[in-house]
């Protein structure tokens, strides 16, 4: 079985080649962001490694139910766990390129830093009337970051989301069952996503953040605010 992975360019249990760092500034009011990228391609290699083991345990656990004499593992808990913990890294990995875009975007824009970081998160993006990112660089994955925010907030706040014991039939599948604010007057909203698709989805995301980024460190940095005519 090919086991799908999230794109970052080496295995996750490499360590990080120097081709694949992103020249970003490093003295921000927010601290340092090339330091900060590097950090979102490690949660994206700990992803990877998740992504792993929810396919061995997967396996093991459609062997138990397949094949008599098969040892009884705790397969299926720790196949679901496995899926879970990389949803809510892709999730925070999705949340922190968000914010990495719009403020360096900003920076790009006015010549300073922004005093508050507006859009950090894929909730504030939609919020902010769909923001779509700078040359509309996040539009294309509108559909993939709502599914991805809706899933992942159902693992941290969904009351009713720990009935859902459902399994892939031929490939791990992230499921999640959503109520809005835990009220009964809301309808359930439940997803099931083949964690290939989930991955296969987040991949053109990837790249397209990587890319902006790339060439946003290609381009010289804005000049400051000429303040001089202010001052007598």
């Amino acid at each position: 079985m090919t086991i799908p992975q999230i794109e970052t360019g080496k295995r996750h249990d490499e360590p990080m080649n120097f081709s694949l760092i992103i020249p970003l500034p490093a003295s921000t009011p927010y601290g340092n962001l090339q330091l900060k990228h590097i950090t979102i391609m490690s949660r994206l290699d700990e992803a990877n490694r998740q992504i792993g083991i929810a396919y061995a345990e997967w396996d093991k656990f459609t062997a138990q139910r397949t094949r008599p004499g098969v040892e009884l593992t705790n397969a299926f808990e720790l196949h679901r766990f496995a899926m879970e913990y990389a949803t809510t890294q892709l999730r925070r990995v999705a949340d922190e390129f968000i914010a990495l875009l719009w403020c360096l975007d900003t920076y790009r824009q006015q010549g300073q830093y922004p005093e508050r970081i507006e859009i950090d998160s894929i909730g504030t993006m939609f919020r902010k009337k769909d923001y779509p990112g700078p040359e509309s660089v996040l539009q294309p994955h509108h559909n993939m970051l709502r599914a991805l925010n809706d899933i992942s907030n159902a693992k941290k706040h969904s009351f009713i989301d720990s009935d859902v014991t459902v399994a892939g039939a031929d490939e791990p599948a992230i499921s999640a069952l959503t109520q809005k604010h835990g009220a009964q007057v809301s309808e359930p909203k439940f997803y099931i996503v083949p964690l290939s698709r989930l991955v296969s989805d987040y991949n053109p995301f990837l790249h397209d953040c990587n890319g902006w980024l790339r060439a946003y460190a290609a381009t010289p940095a804005p000049a400051a605010p000429d303040f001089s005519a202010w001052t007598s």
